[in-house]
């Protein structure tokens, strides 16, 4: 079933906004006709290192995305059906490596988001979508200085379910549990390895480390350690197989022979993947790219269209490259991708899938230090 109704754009020109029975709201793009990518458009600021982007849930910016500069204490709001970006609320201090913000769903804080600043810094801050602005967190800091690859997840189940676990990451063991509820910090004990560049994480709820994270440690090491959520224990997982270093990204496969299994990348210049097989734990050999991975790449599953089911790539390294991997066939692959009008680099991994707006699907890549950014419509 195809209905379509004018729709106003930034040019003045009338678009076809389509409804499918899928339930899928897909709009005509400026590219032409879908798969194809916008030429880069001006965000108003070059991002850098501390930069990130997340989602506006309430108040007078609701759907909006608010874009953290880094090594700055300024923001801008991206409006999803104007399709550009304006001025946003002062950070109190300066975001630097590591800065991140955290959903805050629950206890007499929920909707505000915990926004923790990064290098070094133990004091965390608030925003509120109500007011539009930053203010300092006095009821708790963080405990172990969150500082460069810095990052966290939420709990999903366990007498912690709703909890943040947060990797302070930048070569030392020390971890901690933010509690939206008590807005109070408690630390972990320490891990059996150090988490440097490159860290990241994910769970299994089955297998050898079932209702556990397995945490990639990185930092040019094959080190991994793991946490249960169930028993709040730490415990340490089997080695990677490659060393792991900064940039490296990670996604579940949704199909296919390896459907459940996880592909993580080698990263730093490498074509390496590992295949991670929950069932018994072992990171075997993935498929091997034809083009490298690195720092600023990103991965994200094509939810219509001609190349629905695949993972799309962004790789990052300094390159104007994209891929597909494909679950059925194990293969990465360049046919069908667009090249990008810039550069992707160390400082571009908050590129997201719109979510609402005038192009709801469609998926927005940040450049590598050009105030740009480009929309993909898959």
């Amino acid at each position: 079933v195809r209905l379509t109704t004018a729709v106003a754009s930034t040019n003045g020109l009338s678009l076809s906004a389509q409804f499918t029975t899928a339930g899928f709201k897909t709009v005509d793009p400026p590219c032409g006709a879908a798969p194809c990518v916008t030429i880069g458009q001006a965000m108003g600021f070059a991002l850098s290192l501390g930069a990130h982007a997340f989602r506006i849930e309430s108040g007078s910016n609701e759907g909006k995305y608010l874009f953290v500069q880094g090594a700055s204490t300024t923001t801008r709001i991206y409006d999803v059906f104007s399709g550009s970006f304006g001025p946003g609320p002062t950070l109190v201090a300066t975001a630097n490596n590591g800065s991140q913000t955290l959903s805050v769903s629950t206890g007499p804080l929920a909707g505000k988001m915990l926004h923790i600043p990064g290098g070094g810094s133990n004091t965390t801050y608030f925003f509120n979508p109500a007011t539009n602005s930053f203010s300092t967190n006095t009821g708790s800091n963080a405990i172990n200085n969150p500082n460069a690859s810095a990052f966290s997840f939420l709990l999903p189940a366990g007498p912690n379910k709703g909890k943040y676990f947060i990797v302070d990451g930048n070569g030392t063991a020390n971890s901690e549990i933010y509690d939206p509820m008590t807005n109070s910090f408690t630390a972990n004990s320490a891990f059996a390895n150090v988490v440097g560049a490159g860290g990241a994480a994910f769970y299994s709820e089955t297998g050898l480390y079932a209702g556990s994270f397995y945490i990639i440690c990185a930092g040019n090491t094959q080190n991994t350690v793991t946490y249960n959520v169930y028993t709040n224990g730490l415990g340490t997982g089997l080695a990677t197989g490659s060393n792991i270093q900064g940039g490296s990204i990670n996604f579940r496969v949704p199909s296919g022979s390896n459907v459940g299994k996880t592909i993580f990348t080698v990263s730093s210049g490498s074509p390496i993947t590992r295949l991670h097989d929950p069932s018994t734990g072992v990171n075997g050999s993935g498929p091997t790219n034809a083009n490298v991975f690195g720092s600023g790449s990103r991965v994200f599953f094509i939810e219509y269209g001609a190349n629905f089911g695949k993972m799309f790539l962004v790789l990052g390294n300094g390159q104007t490259i994209t891929n597909f991997y494909d679950n059925n066939t194990n293969v990465f692959t360049t046919t069908g991708t667009p090249t990008l009008p810039f550069t992707v680099g160390s400082v571009s991994d908050q590129s997201f899938i719109v979510e609402g707006g005038t192009y709801p699907g469609s998926i927005l890549i940040t450049g590598n230090t050009a105030a740009d950014y480009t929309l993909y419509f898959p």
